[in-house]
Formats: structure tokens, sequence, C-alpha cells
């Protein structure tokens, strides 16, 4: 390996072996579109104290593109438009950089499969995003912090069979996590794993958005706290959003926890956390969901909040849940089949129980246990219509205001 001090290092060099950066290098000043290029496969760049700094006119600090199994190590990045870029750069990895005062993009891999993005240091300072993943297949970005970013911490576009893990993400403009496809090149993302991850002020958007198409993504024991979703599945662009697993997540202070918006199949939300959102669970246009399991406690001053709504929905169960005192409990239009079971309420609701329009009675089969007593929906008569709401047990704990049946 050789070593490379920063009087030595002419701005824009290609690097064709193994190299220790033990300096600064600081082209500021220069021209050159980038400050390191790396020239030939199997090459490290490791930096021991050194800082890369890039000028107004460069491309990338450090630049991997074509190249297989270049690793970046250890460097302070400054500068340019991006600033560790690779393109069809497969077995690329960048681990333990410090990056900042970029334009565009903290890392930003286009075609590059097999990557690792490890335990870098992203600081947008207003920038567009920080790790931009495109194309890219077969890789894992993990132990990163991000934060300060005016549209996505971390966004994946058309990539697959990325394990995102024990990330920490914060102070978003937009979006924390965003999950996209690439229409112009047909390519969804799809087959992800989310574990571990932690965001926080996501806020236009929220902690995770996922759209056009994107299909098998695994969120599970992720932390993410206060912006306007927690989760937000919308747009397909023609294609059906499926397969989404919410398993065991902390989801505190939304305006919605779990926010799909059309053209979304099976849906899993099981074993969560909610916390202090104005609307737990929000549906429309969606089928399959299954809602599990999950613990559901409204914010401090409940006098808006709703537990769920949704609309126009080709079956939904909603099973085995623990709930709090939000104001409204299930406010459902055109939904059906739809099943309540077993579902435990902590609390008595302020105002209202149920607000169910459209669907077959027979098709919604509730009970419902704990401080309000117990009910079910009966169709007595055999015609289908809704006979109302049959008291199965005495209230025990609440006295509840006259529900709107």
């Amino acid at each position: 390996m050789s070593s490379v001090a920063a009087e030595k290092e002419p701005c824009g060099r290609v690097i064709t072996a193994s190299t220790e950066i033990t300096g600064d290098i600081d082209c500021r000043d220069e021209t050159a579109p980038s400050v390191l290029v790396v020239g030939a496969d199997d090459v490290t760049v490791t930096c021991r104290g050194g800082r890369l700094a890039g000028g107004s006119n460069c491309r990338a600090v450090v630049d991997v593109s074509g190249r297989r199994n270049a690793v970046i190590l250890g460097c302070e990045i400054v500068g340019c438009d991006t600033g560790i870029f690779a393109e069809n750069a497969p077995g690329f990895v960048a681990a333990d950089n410090a990056v900042s005062g970029f334009r565009r993009f903290g890392i930003e891999a286009t075609r590059v499969n097999g990557f690792q993005i490890d335990g870098n240091r992203i600081d947008g300072n207003g920038a567009q995003g920080g790790i931009e993943l495109r194309a890219s297949d077969g890789g894992k970005v993990s132990s990163n912090v991000v934060r300060g970013l005016r549209l996505n911490g971390i966004g994946l576009y058309g990539a697959s069979r990325v394990l995102l893990r024990e990330n920490h993400v914060r102070d978003i403009g937009d979006t924390c996590f965003g999950f996209f496809g690439m229409p112009e090149e047909n390519r969804v993302t799809h087959h992800v794993q989310s574990v571990g991850n932690r965001a926080a002020g996501c806020r236009n958007i929220g902690a995770h958005e996922i759209m056009f198409g994107s299909h098998d993504l695994h969120f599970a024991e992720n932390v993410m706290r206060g912006g306007r979703n927690g989760f937000l599945i919308y747009h397909g662009d023609g294609r059906t959003i499926h397969a989404i697993d919410i398993v065991r997540n902390r989801i505190e202070g939304h305006e919605s926890g779990v926010n799909v918006a059309g053209d979304t199949e099976r849906v899993r939300v099981r074993g969560n956390l909610f916390a202090g959102a104005l609307v737990a669970i929000h549906l429309q246009k969606a089928g399959d969901v299954d809602i599990s399991e999950n613990v559901f406690l409204p914010p401090d001053d409940a006098s808006d909040a709703a537990l769920l709504e949704a609309a126009d929905v080709r079956g939904l169960r909603f099973s085995s849940n623990e709930i709090g005192a939000f104001r409204g409990l299930v406010a459902a239009k055109d939904v059906s089949p739809l099943t309540l079971d077993d579902n435990f309420w902590r609390g008595c609701p302020n105002l209202s129980l149920f607000s169910i329009e459209g669907g077959r009675v027979p098709d919604f089969l509730g009970v419902m246990r704990g401080a309000l007593g117990s009910f079910e929906f009966v169709d007595e008569d055999g015609d289908g219509a809704d006979d109302g709401l049959c008291l199965r047990e005495e209230y025990d704990m609440c006295t509840v205001p006259s529900p709107p049946w």
C-alpha cells in the first residue's frame, strides 16, 4: 500500500493501487471534476486524519465508477455535488467516513451490486439527500448517522435485496427513509428489510414513504418519532404496492401512524406500539389488510384523535389489539369484509364507538371486550342489512355517551 502526503497529491489524481491518505487534499479552488478517482479494481483508499475537499464545480470528491471492489475508509469528505459517487461499481464499500458540505448527495450509488455502506456520518446542512441508491441490488446500509437533508435521508429508487439496519436519520425536510421506483426504467424497489433503524423529525412527509409499485418490504423493530406519517404508502403509478409487513415497531407522535392512501394490497401491521397519533391507522383503496396484536395509545389531548379510518377497503381484519381512550374508535365506509375480533379497550372513548357505512353485516363480526363490555354486530333477519349492535354484556366501568346507531 502506498502512502500519499497532502503536498504531493494533485487534484483529480487517478489512484490505481491501495493508498493511505495522510493529510488534507484541498481542491476548493481547483476545477478538477473530482478530488480522487479510483482507476483500478480492488483498490482501498484509507484516510489517516486527512480531509478531502472539493470546489464549487466538481461532481464528486471521490469517484469509484466502473471499478470493482473499491473501498473508501475513514475519510473526511467535504464539498462537490456528491461526496462519494459510484456507478457500475460492484462490491463498492464506503465505511466510517464523515461527509458534509455537498450540494446533492452524501453517498450516491447507481447500478451497484453487492455494496456496503456502513458507519458513515452524513451532515447535509440542507442538501438534497444523504444516501441515494438507484437500480442497485444486493447490499447493506447499516449504522450510518444521516441528518439535515432537504428531501430524503436514505432513498432507494428501483433497488432490491437491500438490508437497512441500525441507521439513525433525523432532521429531514421530507422523508427519512424513501422506497421509490424508477418508472423510466421499469424498475421498482422490492425485497428490502428495514430493521432496528431510528427516525426523528421527518417533517413534511414522514419517517417512511413507499411509492411506485414497491413490494415485499419488511419493517421490524424500528423507532420513529415526530413528523407527518410513520408510514405513508401511496401512488403506485399504475402498479399495485403489495406485501408490506410492519411488525414490532415503535411509532410515536405522528399525525398518522400508518397512512395507506391507495393502490395497496397485502398489508400486515402486527405487534407495534402506536403512541400519540392523531389518526393511528388510515386506509383508503387497499385490500387484504391485517391489523393485529398492536398497542394503540392516543395523544395526551385525545379530543380529536381517532383509532381507525378506512374507506374502500377490500378485506380488513382488526384483531387482538389493545387500545386506549381515543375520541373515535372505528370509522369505516365501503369496507367488506370487515372483522373486529377480540380487541381490548383500556379506557373509555370520549365520544363515539363506531361509524359504519356500506358493506354487508354478515361480513362484519366483531367482539370487543374490556372496560366497554362486549358487543357483536348481528343480522337478525338474515337479509344482509345492518340490524344494529347487540349488547352482550353490561357496561362495567364506563359511562359511554349515546352511540350513533
